[in-house]
């Protein structure tokens, strides 16, 4: 029976830390130059990072065989002898080079053979963004594409906006240039989101409709397509009830080759909880409150009396001095948006003798018995 029970709660904690487990956010990966079709692929690859009006070489790669497909678990039969190898090529495939852009090519069109490597010498006559692609196709079928980057002088922008604690702004990231203008990239773009200080929510709309996916994760990933300048919308929202600073690093890679095309780090400042603030100042001009009682040497009697009396006056000041934040009525000027600013304004606006105020209007004395009059 002992054993049983040490079974039922093993297997139940097992199941507990299954339920718990949440999915992991992976890079999306781009296809590393490779190209269309798994039965007839090419595989294309860029020497260096080139430039403008300048020739380089890219390698046209066609492999000696086509990809094995997923193994199989039944028993396969026995080759016959002599026989071809399956999926493996034979003969030549003409190779012609595209492109959507002013690019030329040396040769535009070659025979290619099985496990033989072509490098074609490429000139980018003109680019419009500095992000282009070419592509191999084959005359049976096979095909590779791969992203180029040259001279590519864009930058990542994200609107700057102030945040607030547990509410969400929804922000997107854009392409621009020096001047701030937009900038419609060539080549669709893949772009990393991560935080350590806020959660972040990527959204998908659907029909219509505003759909959330990824909700409250550290990083996400977003893309800029081809001929746009900005990506999809995605949330940001603050978990620290004590607001500041949150950061945000952005990547944008192309899809074939993973090449970094612009990075950015972006800080938005937060706003604390509201009733943070509020419960600062009452607080300072609560301690002085303590100060006061401490310093009566007849609280013993009127305790009853005293301490009520003075916890409605550090509330009272405590307000005042929220309210009054902005403003500089004591000739001192105190930064708003530094938490420090309200526990100090509670306390001078206790310490200016609001329980005085309150003595005459209640009759109240200075020593803070309610209802006396003054020795």
């Amino acid at each position: 029976m002992r054993r049983l029970a040490v079974f039922l709660f093993c297997l139940l904690g097992f199941l507990t830390s299954c339920s718990r487990s949440s999915p992991k956010v992976t890079e999306p990966q781009g296809d590393g130059g490779g190209g269309g079709g798994d039965n007839h692929p090419l595989f294309c690859s860029v020497a260096a990072r080139p430039t403008v009006g300048k020739p380089f070489e890219v390698t046209i790669l066609r492999p000696e065989a086509l990809p094995s497909g997923p193994r199989q678990k039944a028993p396969q039969p026995k080759p016959v002898e002599n026989a071809p190898s399956p999926g493996k090529l034979s003969g030549p495939e003409t190779v012609s080079m595209f492109s959507q852009d002013d690019i030329s090519f040396q040769p535009n069109s070659f025979p290619l053979l099985p496990g033989e490597r072509k490098r074609v010498a490429v000139t980018i006559n003109s680019s419009l963004s500095g992000l282009t692609s070419f592509s191999a196709r084959g005359s049976e079928g096979s095909f590779c594409q791969n992203y180029i980057v040259a001279g590519f002088l864009g930058h990542l922008k994200i609107e700057p906006v102030r945040l607030a604690y547990d509410k969400a702004r929804t922000l997107t990231v854009d392409m621009v240039d020096n001047n701030g203008n937009s900038i419609p990239v060539g080549v669709p773009l893949y772009i990393y989101i991560e935080t350590s200080d806020a959660l972040l929510t990527q959204i998908t709309v659907a029909n219509g409709r505003d759909r959330q996916q990824l909700a409250g994760t550290a990083e996400i990933f977003t893309q800029i397509g081809s001929g746009n300048s900005s990506t999809s919308q995605f949330s940001i929202i603050s978990p620290s009830i004590w607001g500041g600073p949150v950061h945000l690093k952005v990547i944008a890679k192309t899809m074939a080759g993973g090449q970094s095309v612009a990075e950015g780090n972006f800080t938005f400042d937060t706003d604390p909880a509201v009733w943070l603030p509020i419960s600062l100042a009452i607080g300072g001009a609560l301690l002085y409150g303590v100060y006061s009682l401490a310093q009566d040497t007849k609280l013993g009697s009127h305790w009853k009396r005293a301490v009520p009396f003075q916890i409605v006056v550090s509330v009272v000041a405590g307000l005042l001095a929220y309210l009054t934040a902005n403003l500089d009525l004591f000739g001192v000027k105190l930064d708003p948006n530094i938490l420090r600013t309200y526990p100090l304004l509670g306390f001078l606006f206790a310490y200016i003798g609001i329980d005085q105020l309150f003595a005459k209007r209640f009759g109240q004395n200075q020593g803070g018995t309610p209802g006396a009059d003054a020795a």
